[in-house]
């Protein structure tokens, strides 16, 4: 892969295998020859049901998904592809169509997928028009219980439409209130989308072979034409889309990638010595956007290709969207999730396409909306915000210290990761150290907002403070008497919350990495727990969930224990950063490039085998935000040792020793350009518009002046 500023950019033809672009509620996937391979919509059919068109195989060629062909006097050919640039919503490219040379886009809104063609050259003034070819039966994503009627034309719409109607029979009542979700919610049973395909141009369209394969022809064009595939959950709701689109099309696609670039030139422009990862960090914050449901104000979904929206997915790692410019985003999530509340059991783990919780997180995992809120709070300084979301915050953490268990300062409550830790021994009275870990930042971080609003002039607030930091001094101490295990050097994955017996598996993931206060339960013993992290989880692409000396971890339910998963190691390497090892965090780099050549922001990898040769990440070209986001904070927190807390800008020393530059950093309303050099891992000389800092490691935001600040950090 090349990178033209900062765009991913494939020179000629298509190098990869797949590629999932993401509109909001649209995902599509595009194969190596060129066509698309999945098309799916998150609508208002039932969960599991949003799969619509599928390849039989995603390498051949002969399944078309909405295929285009320029006709050049009548004969059809496929674009090529030459510097296509790659972006999370589609592509753009330049190609030939015999000897009409063309620019052709790929472009994804929130529910529609629009391809178009730009005529550049046209040497013999050729006739040129568009043919869309899909195949119906063969791509038709076929279910139990889902039912298909042929494409057909709608007269004077100009469109060829379907309709898809997801009718699940009545739920068996002894089955359904054993898999009954906490909340008591059940999934729809009765769900329709309707799709249309249509131009800007007029069409003819031709059924072929019963509706085995369809055409759609436009009318000659000399400029350019689109052909547009829309989704909706209602006819009329279908026609009235179809209707906008075809007349702004071309007007949408532009506003598409104006409106990406004036966000990416708002955003921090961050300069490294790998293309990849400068690539990488410059396309997350739009990898985020394309992902938000554009019409659910705070929604956002968890992957491209096969997930709708999830709790924790979207919640963690905030502190990345906030320094990545998107603290409009992240206060919207601060709505969404409160006003999705449920009273008693609070923020649903999943939600169901209408938005109902459909399954729950305890609230020591749930506690991550206070470190949000802080996250939001550190960055903006918004006091305004902070005052609306306040209580809410507060009474999460309030119901997760009602589940403190005896003297020992940790909460109880079914660990927020992995998926199955019934593997690691869980039983239902477990103190997790993963859920702890939140748990204790977020009293901590909850604390520094109490104080904030006892400062201005809050009563209530003073007289929470106390109890807050004692809990959180509670917590701490208790973190390290029932978690770490000091003949091995490094924490337990859990422990019986009936007589704290810990369970000796060791997870790369003990701690969650949310904000500066996860450095407090490793600083006592960082020597001895970097050495163990470094012996046991090190791998040549990305890091062990458990040391392969423990079979009964890395084997036991054949999914996440046996897997990196990016979301989790933040906390690996911020501590390999704070431990001064050069080498071992060289490798993060290396491994964001390995993943970024290929434009997938993996949600794991697999190692069945720790020899697997050629890997693969479990689906390629995917984009999964809560991967991107937690590489966003390493870049930041880890590498160059840029943090954010309550008092202002925190700087330290990181063993990097390539200079890094980050331009456009906008902190309490106070822009910041820093420039980040020298090559030691003990100290750090920092200058405020070049004058020395009398703290060197912080910069309280209000010595920022209006207008650019330059901030030089030197590390010796």
């Amino acid at each position: 892969m090349n990178y033209r500023n900062d765009n991913p950019l494939m020179p000629e033809g298509i190098e990869l295998d797949q590629f999932w672009f993401c509109g909001g509620r649209i995902g599509a996937a595009l194969g190596r020859h060129g066509g698309l391979t999945s098309l799916v919509y998150y609508g208002s059919q039932p969960m599991g049901r949003t799969g619509f068109f599928r390849s039989a195989d995603p390498v051949a060629a002969f399944f078309k998904l909405f295929r285009i062909c320029i006709l050049v006097d009548g004969v059809p050919y496929h674009p090529t592809f030459r510097n296509t640039e790659l972006h999370p919503f589609g592509f753009r490219s330049e190609g030939l169509a015999g000897a009409v040379r063309v620019r052709h886009e790929l472009v994804l809104l929130n529910d529609a997928v629009v391809q178009r063609v730009r005529i550049l050259r046209n040497p013999s003034r050729a006739a040129v028009a568009l043919r869309l070819v899909w195949h119906g039966g063969p791509s038709q994503v076929g279910m139990n219980h889902r039912t298909w009627s042929p494409f057909a034309e709608l007269p004077e719409t100009g469109v060829f439409a379907t309709r898809v109607v997801d009718d699940l029979p009545p739920p068996d009542t002894e089955a359904a209130t054993k898999t009954a979700n906490p909340f008591g919610t059940q999934e729809v049973r009765h769900g329709e989308t309707h799709i249309a395909v249509g131009s800007d141009l007029s069409l003819a369209f031709q059924t072929l072979h019963d509706g085995f394969k369809y055409h759609a022809d436009s009318a000659p064009f000399e400029k350019q034409a689109a052909f547009i595939v829309g989704f909706a959950s209602s006819r009329e709701a279908l026609l009235k889309r179809m209707a906008e689109l075809r007349r702004s099309a071309h007007t949408l696609c532009d506003a598409k990638f104006a409106a990406a670039a004036r966000r990416t030139r708002r955003q921090p422009e961050i300069r490294v010595a790998e293309p990849a990862l400068q690539s990488f960090l410059a396309q997350l914050p739009e990898t985020v956007d394309a992902l938000r449901v554009e019409d659910i104000p705070g929604a956002m979904r968890a992957s491209a290709g096969h997930y709708w929206v999830w709790g924790w997915d979207s919640i963690v790692y905030s502190k990345g969207l906030m320094l990545a410019g998107r603290g409009g985003f992240v206060r919207e999530m601060l709505e969404f999730y409160r006003s999705l509340a449920h009273p008693k059991l609070g923020i649903a783990h999943a939600f169901t396409l209408d938005l109902k919780p459909a399954s729950a997180m305890a609230f020591n995992a749930q506690c991550l909306y206070s470190v949000m809120l802080y996250n939001h709070y550190c960055v903006s300084r918004d006091l305004a915000t902070l005052k609306e979301y306040y209580p809410f915050a507060r009474w999460i953490v309030e119901q997760a210290m009602k589940a403190v268990v005896g003297d020992t300062g940790l909460v109880e409550g079914k660990s927020l990761f992995p998926d199955f830790p019934r593997f690691l021994g869980h039983d239902g009275h477990d103190l997790s150290v993963f859920n702890n870990s939140i748990y204790y930042q977020a009293l901590r971080s909850l604390a520094d907002l109490t104080r904030v609003l006892a400062d201005s002039g809050d009563a209530t607030a003073h007289e929470f403070q106390p109890t807050l930091a004692a809990a959180a001094d509670r917590c701490q101490a208790g973190f390290r008497k029932v978690f770490f295990d000091v003949e091995a050097g490094y924490f337990v994955d859990s422990a019986s919350s009936r007589d704290l017996a810990p369970r000796r598996h060791h997870p790369s993931y003990a701690v969650l990495w949310v904000t500066p206060y996860a450095a407090d339960l490793v600083r006592d013993d960082l020597p001895r727990i970097a050495a163990f992290m470094t012996r046991n989880y090190a791998n040549t692409l990305g890091i062990f969930m458990f040391p392969l000396s423990d079979p009964a971890a890395f084997y036991s339910d054949g999914n996440q224990t046996q897997q990196y998963f990016p979301v989790v190691e933040p906390f690996y390497w911020n501590v390999m950063s704070l431990a001064g090892k050069a080498r071992e965090l060289a490798a993060w780099t290396k491994n964001v490039k390995w993943y970024w050549d290929r434009f997938t922001i993996p949600e794991g990898l697999t190692f069945d085998a720790v020899n697997a040769g050629d890997l693969a990440p479990d689906c390629p070209g995917g984009k999964q935000p809560f991967s991107g986001k937690a590489w966003y904070e390493i870049f930041f927190t880890a590498y160059a040792g840029v943090d954010v807390t309550i008092d202002g800008l925190a700087l330290r020393p990181t063993p990097v020793k390539e200079p890094v530059e980050i331009r456009n950093l906008v902190l309490a309303g106070r822009r910041v350009d820093i420039r980040i050099h020298g090559d030691g891992a003990k100290r750090i000389q920092v200058t405020l518009n070049g004058k020395p800092v009398a703290d060197q490691g912080h910069i309280p935001f209000s010595t920022l002046c209006p207008g650019t600040n330059r901030i030089e950090a030197i590390r010796t």
